[in-house]
């Protein structure tokens, strides 16, 4: 096969480490397992009626719901507060991203004429070589 009919091949995706994914998933059993024993062990404290009252002021307090309703409000909204403040930096290394990937393309396709002119002077040479080989035999 030449040098100009070879085909790249296709990007190679970095698997992450057996290990590290395994740890990665026991540790999120390890936090799971410990949030459902502290529920199960606090479950009066989860399911009370009324159980917190915050107050804001004069005549603001907060609405009367159970302690879970509230858990699971200010982790949605702590939750979507770091989701907001992720978005920079995701935007900034998305556009990273395509901008090395177009440098990526640039530099393939500079690549190929410099295959491409290899491949030309070296059948210019060769040719050389052959036309002087020839002039040598008549000789």
């Amino acid at each position: 096969m030449e040098m100009n009919q070879r085909q790249n091949p296709p990007p190679v995706q970095a698997q992450p480490s057996t290990l590290m994914t395994n740890i990665r998933w026991g540790m999120f059993i390890l936090v799971a397992t410990i949030a459902a024993i502290f529920v199960y062990l606090n479950w009066e404290l989860f399911t009370t009626r009324y159980a917190l009252v915050y107050w804001f002021g004069e005549g603001n307090a907060a609405p009367k719901l159970p302690n879970l309703l509230y858990l699971v409000l200010f982790f949605a909204l702590g939750f979507l507060f770091r989701l907001v403040l992720g978005l920079p930096a995701r935007v900034a290394n998305r556009r990273t991203v395509k901008e090395l990937n177009e440098r990526i393309e640039d530099l393939e396709k500079d690549l190929a004429e410099l295959v491409r002119k290899n491949i030309a002077l070296a059948e210019k040479a060769g040719e050389k070589a052959a036309n002087s080989g020839e002039a040598a035999d008549e000789r």
